[in-house]
């Protein structure tokens, strides 16, 4: 049993790093399976390369990653594949699935919806079961958060329960993962419910948490590998105070603690000096916060809540340059309230709150979120469609701002583009800046030759391989 994993990346994707997902995917699987197949991984943006991945290495299943942006590069791979061998089966996951279900093209045969690792697992054995001693779903109906195909129909499964202890998840098999990935993820999903984010959509708002011990398994896993600069990748790393004071205790044993440093996601109203204290200590450097708009009636609709203001956004800021982190805030321009006004609200909120600058994001509508309703009962428009058919939704690109999908009519496309532009000019000096900083702190830290090291590397990968292409050998697993 031979099964490729494809990162369906675009040419514009500023980035080709093997996600995450896969490498829990297969650690799970390798845990779960009685007999031993080979596994490999590929993300390149070159479709002839990938052809040639396909040819050689003679795939039984191909698991195609798919995010929006790169949908129609997974129909094409999977098109070629099924031209290569006609019995190659095609399994895909990934969150566009979670989010357009509807719309899954039938040269897919499967597709995963959510956390796909039972439901990969229970679909395998299901089409090969003499590969667990477990007793194989005989039903494919049974096979919960699954899109199939039969007889020319699409048909959805029921939707599957998260696993509740992620502990029982095996460590990612990082074998199958880019050298420079240095990304842990210590929870899934986010208990807030922002107007414009999938999120709630694909974890329903639940949130679950590794334990300490299961982190800092990771953590040494990645420090063997010379990252000596780790990135909580999670949307809510610091939601729980009790987990950080359970990890520096358990770096400190481990004699770990000032030698590795980390970046971490955070939310302004969490924020308090207690928490900022042992972020502090935990040696966290760069706290990302999305701060979204300058403009409080805005952002209190943006994060769908009264709770949040633009002056804990501020506090938040603060405290983090009192205690020596560095802030990264995210900024959104073209919501429907913004005018020329609320922009540059929000332009001096960055300039004063932010260490870093680069092009804000232009407000980006998702299906089944709650700005996508909105808009939908006050312009009669499915922005959602409109903007995936519409806009090149690539990491790192540029979205076209036209009259046909902007949300925002208070402004003209040339006025928006205009500030987003704005933003970028400002934001390049800013960024140079923050990078200076970062720089200092890890010339200043206890890990300071292997911080050297870490950063030489990242260079010398960055020179040869700006946009992270990445095959992986073939393992055994």
């Amino acid at each position: 049993m031979r099964i490729l994993f494809i990162n369906c990346v675009t040419k514009t994707d500023y980035t080709c790093s093997m996600p995450l997902g896969v490498a829990y995917l297969v650690g799970y699987l390798k845990d779960k399976l009685s007999k031993k197949i080979f596994v490999k991984a590929v993300s390149k943006q070159s479709i002839k390369e990938v052809k040639k991945i396909i040819i050689n290495y003679k795939p039984d299943i191909i698991g195609l990653s798919v995010t929006s942006p790169g949908y129609d590069n997974a129909k094409l791979i999977a098109k070629i594949a099924k031209s290569i061998n006609k019995n190659i089966i095609i399994i895909a996951g990934g969150p566009h699935f979670s989010l357009f279900q509807e719309q899954i093209d039938p040269i897919i045969d499967y597709a995963t919806i959510g956390e796909s690792e039972q439901t990969f697992y229970e679909l395998l054995c299901h089409l090969f079961p003499d590969l667990t001693n477990d007793k194989p779903i005989k039903n494919i109906k049974n096979i919960d958060g699954l899109i199939y195909w039969k007889n020319n129909k699409q048909y959805t499964t029921n939707q599957r329960e998260f696993i509740k202890n992620l502990d029982s998840i095996s460590h990612p098999e990082r074998r199958l993962l880019n050298p420079t990935n240095n990304t842990i993820f210590t929870s899934r999903g986010c208990p807030f419910n922002c107007v414009y984010c999938s999120s709630p959509i694909i974890w329903r708002r639940k949130f679950r948490a590794h334990s300490s011990n299961y982190i800092l398994k990771e953590i040494k896993t990645l420090y063997k590998q010379k990252h000596s600069v780790q990135w909580f990748g999670d949307d809510l790393f610091i939601y729980k105070k009790d987990r950080i004071r359970e990890l520096i205790v358990l770096l400190k044993k481990e004699k770990l603690l000032g030698k590795i440093s980390f970046i971490a996601l955070g939310r302004s109203e969490i924020i308090d000096k207690e928490l900022i204290r042992l972020l502090k200590k935990l040696n966290v450097i760069v706290i990302h916060f999305g701060f979204e708009t300058g403009n409080n009636e805005i952002l209190q609709y943006a994060k769908n809540s009264k709770n949040i203001n633009v002056k804990q956004n501020i506090i938040a800021s603060n405290l983090c340059r009192k205690y020596g982190i560095l802030v990264q805030g995210y900024i959104m321009i073209g919501f429907p309230q913004d005018t020329n006004e609320t922009i540059n609200e929000t332009y001096e909120f960055a300039k004063k709150y932010s260490d870093t600058g680069g092009k804000p994001n232009i407000v980006m509508v998702f299906p089944k979120t709650k700005l996508s309703e909105d808009l939908k009962k006050t312009t009669g428009k499915d922005y959602a469609d409109i903007h995936l058919n519409s806009l090149k939704l690539t990491f790192g690109g540029d979205m076209p701002i036209t009259k046909e999908t902007m949300i925002c009519q208070n402004l003209t496309p040339n006025e928006l583009e205009a500030h987003r532009k704005r933003f970028h000019e400002y934001g390049i000096m800013k960024m140079r800046l923050f990078y200076t900083k970062l720089l200092l702190k890890l010339i200043f830290s206890k890990g300071v030759f292997l911080n050297m090291y870490y950063i030489f590397n990242i260079i010398m990968t960055s020179i040869r391989n700006p946009r992270r292409e990445f095959v992986s050998d073939t393992i055994m697993i």
